[in-house]
C-alpha cells in the first residue's frame, strides 16, 4: 500500500489545519502529515525540526522472554526499557522524529507535560503544529509483533486537537483512546513501526495556544493517580519470532 494514498475519512477525522493547494509529501511510515515543516509558513516560525532517528530495540532478554516494555517517567523525564534507566536521559534524546515539542513546568499550577514550544514575545503566539515519534525496530532481531498494548494520554483546551497514529512502512492505524492501556490490533506482525502524536490548536486569550494540547501531563508535588501512573507513557509489546 502507498502512503501517498491514505486519505483520513472526512468526518471521523477532520483535518488538524485547512487544505493547502500542494501535496503533502510521501512519509517513510504512515500517511502524509497533518502538517509541512519545510513550507514557507513554518520556515518563518525559526522552529528547530529534531530527526534523531533513533529506534527502540529489544534487548537480548527481551527477545528470550518475548516482551518488550517501554515507559516515559516525565517528572525524571527519563525513558525506561523494562525497568532499566536508559544511559541518555531526556525525552527527546529517544525520539525518532520531533517538531515544536518541548517539556513543560508549570509552577503555579504544579504540572508537568510535553507540549508544544512556548514562543513568548511572539505577536502570533505558536499557533504552529507539533509532531512526536517513536520507532521500534524489532526487524533486526527477527521478531514480530504479537500483540501491542498502548498508553499515550493527552489533555486538550479550546480548539487544541491530538491525534495518535501507529504506522508501519505500508499500513497504519488512528488509536481512538490512548487514556488508558489499550491494544492496537493492527500491528499484529509488524516488525518495524512508529507511534505518531501530532497537536494541533491556534486559539489563545485566557492562556498561551501551546497549552491547548498537551501530553503526559501529570502533578509535579505530589503523587500519581495511581503507581502505575508515574510513567503515563508506556508500550508493551509481546513479540515472537518472524515465520520464514
Amino acid at each position: 500500500m502507498s502512503t501517498e494514498n491514505f486519505i483520513f475519512p472526512g468526518n471521523r477525522f477532520p483535518p488538524f489545519t485547512p487544505p493547502l493547494e500542494v501535496p503533502h509529501p510521501a512519509e517513510e511510515f504512515g500517511p502524509p502529515l497533518s502538517f509541512l515543516p519545510d513550507s514557507a509558513e513554518y520556515a518563518e516560525s525559526d522552529l528547530e525540526f529534531l530527526p534523531t532517528e533513533f529506534s527502540f530495540r529489544p534487548t537480548k532478554a527481551e527477545i528470550e522472554a518475548g516482551r518488550m516494555e517501554l515507559s516515559y517517567n516525565l517528572l525524571g523525564d527519563v525513558y525506561l526499557q523494562s525497568g532499566e534507566k536508559r544511559s541518555t536521559p531526556g525525552w527527546r534524546n529517544s525520539v525518532w522524529r520531533a517538531y515544536n515539542i518541548e517539556r513543560k513546568e508549570e509552577f503555579d499550577w504544579k504540572m508537568g507535560y510535553l507540549a508544544r514550544v512556548d514562543m513568548e514575545g511572539s505577536p502570533d503566539e505558536n499557533v504552529y503544529d507539533g509532531l512526536l515519534e517513536y520507532r521500534f525496530n524489532l526487524k533486526d532481531a527477527g521478531m514480530v509483533v504479537k500483540k501491542l498494548f498502548l498508553r499515550l494520554p493527552y489533555k486538550t483546551y479550546r480548539d487544541g486537537k491530538v491525534r495518535v497514529l501507529v504506522c508501519s512502512r505500508d499500513d497504519y492505524t488512528v488509536v481512538l483512546d490512548t487514556q488508558e492501556l489499550n491494544p492496537v490490533v493492527r500491528a499484529t506482525g509488524w516488525d518495524d513501526f512508529i507511534i505518531r502524536v501530532e497537536l494541533s490548536g491556534a486559539v489563545f486569550g485566557d492562556g498561551p495556544a501551546y497549552q491547548n494540547s498537551q501530553l503526559l501531563r501529570q502533578p509535579l508535588n505530589q503523587e500519581p493517580i495511581s503507581a502505575d501512573w508515574k510513567e503515563p507513557f508506556k508500550v508493551i509489546i509481546e513479540m515472537e519470532k518472524k515465520a520464514t
